[in-house]
């Protein structure tokens, strides 16, 4: 089952170190989007576009569902 992970490396209640987790190396259903800065509440940006998680999220979507 292919699954989005979307996290900052700075996010205060969940360290980055988790996702050092031999499983994002080697499972190829699962995908880690790692940002500097942001994040825990939607990864709203201070330039265009403002609400930067959608347009992540539906892309990673579109790019599921072609290659099923």
């Amino acid at each position: 089952m292919p699954a989005l992970f979307v996290q900052s490396k700075d996010d205060p209640l969940i360290p980055f170190r988790v996702f050092n987790h031999p499983a994002f190396r080697t499972n190829p259903n699962l995908t880690l989007i790692a940002t500097e800065h942001g994040g825990h509440l939607g990864f709203l940006s201070r330039t265009a576009p403002r609400f930067w998680l959608d347009g992540v999220v539906l892309g990673w979507i579109e790019a599921v569902r072609a290659a099923i």
